[in-house]
C-alpha cells in the first residue's frame, strides 16, 4: 500500500485532531451551561444552610458541656 491507498478517508491527522478538540470544547461547554443552569434555578439547597446550623448548633453543646464540666470541677 503506498500513498493514499492505506489511510482512511481524505482528512489529515490535524484537522481530525482540531474537530475532536472543538467538540470537546462544546461539549464542556454545555456541561457548564447546564450545571450553571441547574444551580441558578435550585439554588446551593437548604442542605448546606441546614448543615452548616447543625455544626453551629453542635459547637455550642460542645461549649455548654465544657462549662458544665468546669463548674462541676471547680465545686468538687
Amino acid at each position: 500500500m503506498s500513498g493514499e491507498h492505506g489511510r482512511r478517508g481524505s482528512r489529515s491527522v490535524p484537522s481530525v485532531r482540531a474537530q475532536i478538540v472543538g467538540s470537546l470544547v462544546a461539549a464542556a461547554l454545555i456541561v457548564a451551561v447546564a450545571v450553571a443552569a441547574v444551580t441558578a434555578k435550585i439554588g446551593p439547597g437548604p442542605d448546606a444552610r441546614e448543615y452548616r446550623e447543625r455544626q453551629e448548633r453542635i459547637e455550642e453543646l460542645r461549649e455548654e458541656e465544657l462549662e458544665r464540666q468546669q463548674e462541676l470541677g471547680e465545686d468538687g
